[in-house]
């Protein structure tokens, strides 16, 4: 499990768009903004995904837009300093992609969507590149490569556990109805299990940070599979889920969606509901993580029917322990929570918004004392 530091540190770096005007070098036992990552004068892109590697020396990132790249950053990094690989090919020649990491391992991993040879018809590749590698030979070179199978246009999705390990890819097939999930063997890229979920839709998907649990979420379905593909549970659902998310042993799973928070538990009768928060059908829950103290809870809430209110919640079981809420009020910008991360003793949470025009973009909750990190305008 990361450290308190780290998890808002990445936080931090995925609010912050990786972009600013200037990098900042400090002490690294003080609080504050490390350093910026920001696209050369002439180049055009926006960070979407950040991730710790290699034992959270690395910063694994992927950015979109016109010049779309893939980087490996270095967590203690000198101002101004370049990034230490960068990748931009496989996404640039992609419709879409995006990127995880093993953050106990060397791994880095990402998911390209590429036009297949039918029309209408997409395909997902997924590529694995190893930093140890990379290190010794200065260059960012993909070990494996494994294609799913031709599927519409919707965008695939990647996750992995803490070591690298087991790599989760899926993709809809929106002809055949179906989701296609592959468990990769994250050293070959050699499939541990291939099947085809009835789904309408690819929602979500999760993997616990010790392997031992697969969470997919395809549409109005909710599949539950351990490490050899098996499935453990499945249950409709009433409405698609907004955010998922898996406790690092694998005993709990949230489920997000409108007005509701859901925390199936596993038990002697199989896998129930521990933990149901409802709320107005005008509010969504858009991130939730869970702790590995089995009892912490980070979740955001959004009030899509005005789009600028954001609610922030630290929760120990169903008790809201700590809460903050960011409002842009009448005619505000669109605010949107994107992150929300806790630590392993489920005592502080940090939350990420698109912002509101007028309050940072990031919230640190503590025991119900609110501190307050500006990562950027």
């Amino acid at each position: 499990m990361p450290t308190a530091a780290s998890r808002l540190l990445a936080l931090t770096l995925s609010t912050a768009g990786l972009l600013g005007s200037s990098a900042h070098a400090q002490d690294p036992f003080t609080q504050g903004q490390r350093w910026v990552q920001s696209p050369a004068p002439l180049e055009a892109w926006l960070p979407r995904d950040v991730h710790f590697a290699a034992d959270e020396s690395l910063v694994w990132a992927s950015a979109a837009g016109q010049d779309a790249r893939w980087m490996a950053l270095d967590v203690a990094r000198q101002e101004s300093s370049p990034a230490r690989f960068v990748d931009a090919q496989t996404p640039s020649a992609a419709l879409g992609s995006r990127t995880i990491a093993a953050r106990e391992g060397t791994a880095l991993f990402g998911i390209v969507q590429e036009p297949a040879s039918a029309p209408g018809l997409t395909t997902a590749r997924v590529l694995a590149h190893s930093a140890a590698d990379a290190a010794r030979s200065g260059q960012l070179q993909a070990q494996w490569e494994r294609t799913l199978p031709a599927a519409g246009t919707a965008e695939p999705r990647l996750a992995t556990d803490a070591a690298g390990d087991l790599v989760a890819a899926a993709a809809h097939d929106l002809y055949a109805g179906t989701v296609r999930l592959e468990l990769l063997n994250g050293a070959t890229g050699v499939p541990r299990a291939q099947l085809d979920l009835p789904g309408l839709a690819l929602s979500q998907l999760a993997v616990a940070e010790d392997g031992s649990l697969v969470a997919v979420a395809a549409g109005l379905d909710l599949y539950l599979l351990d490490a050899s593909g098996q499935l453990v549970h499945h249950q409709a659902l009433t409405a698609a889920l907004s955010a998922l998310d898996i406790s690092p042993s694998g005993d709990r799973v949230a489920l997000g969606a409108i007005g509701q928070l859901v925390i199936l538990r596993d038990g002697p009768a199989g896998w129930v509901p521990g933990i149901v928060v409802t709320r107005p059908t005008s509010e969504v829950v858009t991130a939730v993580d869970l702790a590995a103290d089995g009892l912490g809870t980070a979740v955001a809430w959004w009030t899509f029917t005005n789009g600028t209110l954001a609610r922030f919640e630290l929760r120990q079981r169903a008790t809201v322990v700590a809460s903050a809420e960011q409002d842009g009020g009448s005619g505000g910008l669109q605010n949107l929570p994107r992150h929300a991360v806790v630590t392993a003793d489920g005592q502080r949470a940090a939350f990420g918004t698109w912002g509101n025009g007028l309050d940072p973009k990031s919230f640190y909750k503590s025991c119900g004392v609110s501190r307050v990190f500006v990562c950027g305008s």
